[in-house]
């Protein structure tokens, strides 16, 4: 989690403020958005552990594969 998205500049908290976005609907969008880097982790873990059948099964396609092996990471494609 970086710094800026803990404490904002004096801009950024005066505008989110014009937007209704309050000091706790920020906290909780943090939580959030740690949460899903946190599920995203997970995901990729547990893809990576499978087969290029299984992966195949789930729809990835030869290239996705090949990709993931290679680089030990999803492609960005899977996450959008």
């Amino acid at each position: 989690m970086s710094i800026q998205m803990l404490a904002p500049s004096v801009g950024a908290a005066t505008e989110s403020v014009r937007k209704g976005e309050g000091l706790f609907s920020r906290v909780i969008a943090s939580i959030v958005a740690a949460q899903e880097v946190r599920a995203k982790r997970i995901v990729a873990r547990q893809l990576a552990r499978m087969s290029d059948t299984q992966l195949q099964d789930l729809g990835f396609t030869a290239e996705e594969i090949h990709a993931t092996r290679k680089n030990g990471a999803l492609p960005s494609s899977y996450w959008d």
